[in-house]
């Protein structure tokens, strides 16, 4: 018997692969089980009519921690850009940064100014779970 002590984590989904690579690199005996054929969980593809499909989160570099994760353990993968736009009838912009939100919210304070009270609390959240975002993953997490 070895020292270590032995982890078992069930379900190779994006959380127990998260899981099994941070235990492993604090020095964890792991045991990764995963009951279907592939690993990754909600986040995989499928074969449609000659397509593929990617399905779970909407992109891996616009889910949060995604990203930051991977380079915290080293992990190099191409990721496919997956770019957000927002408007309102014909105003539509591309939201690249933190700046291109608050665009966004003088848009609708401009087509929606009797609202403006509670775009203004929306976007107290917005701003909130923003900064909270940039702490905890760094800011290209935002």
């Amino acid at each position: 018997m070895n020292d270590k002590k032995q982890i078992v984590i069930v379900g190779a989904g994006l959380g127990g692969l998260a899981c099994a690579a941070y235990l492993s690199r604090e020095g964890f005996s792991v045991l990764l089980l995963e009951k279907n054929d592939n690993c990754g969980g909600l986040l995989n593809s499928f074969n449609y009519e000659g397509f593929v499909f990617d399905v779970g989160a909407r992109s891996i570099e616009n889910s949060g921690v995604i990203k930051p994760m991977l380079k915290d353990l080293g992990i190099e993968i191409d990721l496919v850009e997956s770019p957000v736009s927002m408007g309102i009838e014909s105003d539509i912009f591309s939201i690249k940064e933190l700046e291109d939100i608050k665009k966004y919210k003088s848009l609708l304070i401009k087509k929606f100014p009797e609202n403006k009270k509670d775009i203004d609390k929306i976007f107290k959240v917005v701003d909130k779970i923003s900064h909270s975002m940039e702490i905890i993953y760094g800011p290209e997490s935002v």
